[in-house]
């Protein structure tokens, strides 16, 4: 599709990256780089993102949300 934004799979731009596949769902634990910047991407499916440590800016067309530790 014309003008859509690459997918990016879960693990991209992560250093490293281990992949729980479970019955009903897949399980990613993935480390990112301090500071690092993704370009805008969608990904193939719905992702739900827990953060066990550090955070994430998460901005979309109209908002930011700050995606710190805890946040689900």
């Amino acid at each position: 599709m014309a003008g859509r934004d690459p997918a990016l799979p879960v693990t991209g731009g992560a250093v490293d990256a281990k992949v729980h596949e479970l019955t009903h769902m897949t399980v990613i634990e993935a480390t990112f780089p301090e500071n690092a910047e993704l370009v805008r991407h969608t990904h193939d499916r719905t992702n739900v993102v827990m953060m066990v440590d550090g955070g994430f800016e998460l901005a979309l067309t109209t908002r930011t949300f700050d995606c710190g530790l805890g946040v689900l």
